[in-house]
């Protein structure tokens, strides 16, 4: 019975804590969708840069698991290119930083087309509205971003 009350005053705890941390969410400007909360921050920084400043959020540069998600994001930045958490390590293969699945793409038409970059953006162009370029990740201009929580 002690551990049921445990567990129930710590769930409960959890609970306000996670209240709490939304109400601060939205009076920041913070999006929620799909479990998640999102945030364009017009700040020019490296992706290396934005990556770690969004760990501040326990929270990791933006990662896009399907359209409505790529739309949502798409609107955040508004007419600015955004860094996205999609990397492309070592290994040669295009990952997103928080280490969720890939199970969407949006790569722009013949992107990505440089091989010796690692970093993706998600460019804005009337044409291509929500496409993503590959993109040095330290080699050209700083970039605004898109964090991404959960809590």
């Amino acid at each position: 019975e002690g551990i049921i009350k445990n567990d129930k005053k710590m769930y409960k705890t959890d609970g306000n804590v996670r209240l709490q941390t939304s109400i601060m969410l939205m009076e920041n400007n913070w999006q929620y969708l799909y479990g998640s909360w999102y945030k364009f921050f017009d700040i020019e920084m490296f992706w290396d840069e934005a990556s770690e400043f969004c760990k501040q959020f326990d929270g990791h540069l933006v990662s896009i698991d399907n359209q409505r998600e790529n739309d949502f994001v798409d609107k955040l930045r508004k007419k600015n290119d955004i860094w996205i958490g999609f990397t492309k390590p070592r290994n040669g293969y295009y990952q997103w930083s928080d280490n969720s699945d890939v199970n969407f793409v949006n790569w722009g038409p013949t992107q990505p087309n440089e091989p010796d970059v690692d970093c993706a953006i998600m460019a804005y162009s009337k044409d291509h509205t929500g496409k993503w370029h590959d993109y040095s990740c330290d080699g050209k201009m700083p970039q605004y971003f898109v964090c991404k929580t959960k809590i």
